[in-house]
């Protein structure tokens, strides 16, 4: 008897626990069994990496340039679900170095959003980076010393595109150990650093956050967005590179109501389904569809998800 009102009180816990954690358990299933594909498409997610340079220490500048020179190349090559935009024309600093930033020293969300969008963007990805010196003591009593290091941080953040919510942000890190007598001496011996030094540490450091980077972004589903609409005629940010194909059927949904939180932040809520498309042929980047119902709620910035 007692085992039966055991199960019975397992059953009525795990059940609501099921409803609501059963979409990401699904996929997580979805995802362990090969052939299995969440959607039916395994569609490509488009991001943009913004290095943040503070211009302050010209060993900073030297250390952003070192985590890119390991942290594009670790997206580009392992990262098979992830499209990386290249800023060769400029196009990506232009939209994102400038944006407005809060109190609580977090973009505004009604410009950093709008701004991925019109790059048809899943995420963006800010990198920074800066590099401290500290001092611990070692040993006890009379066989105590003090070792001087430098501890280089490098920090990810990735910003969801659909809801401007963070999806990391983290700080990544390790040390060095320094060779000084005296820890004054550490602030003004590192304006020269040699980075012969270091140059392992940035790499290990650089590769562990483009493969966290690369993991919550996977893990996302894939959106595009509206870009462009004529009466029945629509253009779609995404094309063959992400993995679109003629005929393919999208969800629309609304993209434009906001919720505000205790910072002043704002936050996009992900609205409800309010049409579909078909697509019609594909570019590289981009789509031609027909829309085919919710004809009089649709417009550029609306944002599309695979359906069929």
């Amino acid at each position: 008897m007692k085992i039966k009102s055991f199960f019975i009180f397992l059953l009525l816990f795990m059940t609501p626990a099921l409803i609501f954690t059963g979409c990401s358990f699904n996929k997580k299933i979805a995802g362990a069994i090969p052939g299995w594909e969440s959607g039916g498409k395994d569609l490509k997610k488009r991001i943009a990496v913004i290095f943040k340079d503070s211009g302050s220490k010209s060993d900073i500048k030297q250390i952003i340039y070192k985590v890119k020179e390991n942290f594009l190349p670790e997206i580009s090559e392992d990262c098979d679900d992830i499209i990386l935009l290249r800023d060769e024309k400029g196009t990506i600093a232009s939209e994102f170095l400038n944006l407005p930033v809060l109190y609580s020293n977090n973009y505004d969300n009604l410009f950093l959003v709008p701004a991925g969008r019109r790059l048809g963007l899943d995420a963006a990805v800010f990198i920074s980076a800066d590099i401290v010196s500290r001092r611990r003591a070692v040993g006890f009593f009379m066989f105590k010393k003090y070792v001087n290091f430098s501890v280089v941080e490098v920090k990810a953040t990735v910003y969801d595109m659909e809801t401007g919510a963070k999806l990391l942000d983290k700080v990544f890190s390790d040390e060095v150990e320094r060779e000084y007598d005296d820890f004054i001496e550490v602030s003004v011996e590192e304006s020269q650093i040699d980075f012969s030094e270091y140059e392992e540490v940035i790499i290990d450091i650089a590769e562990d956050a483009a493969e966290e980077v690369c993991e919550v972004i996977e893990a996302e589903e894939w959106k595009g967005y509206l870009i462009k609409r004529d009466k029945d005629k629509a253009i779609i940010s995404a094309g063959n590179q992400a993995g679109l194909t003629e005929g393919d059927i999208l969800n629309i949904y609304d993209a434009a109501s906001t919720i505000k939180s205790l910072d002043t932040q704002h936050f996009f809520i992900p609205g409800k389904k309010i049409g579909t498309l078909r697509i019609t042929s594909a570019d590289q980047e981009a789509s031609q569809a027909v829309i085919l119902s919710g004809e009089d709620n649709i417009s550029a910035g609306n944002i599309v998800k695979y359906a069929k």
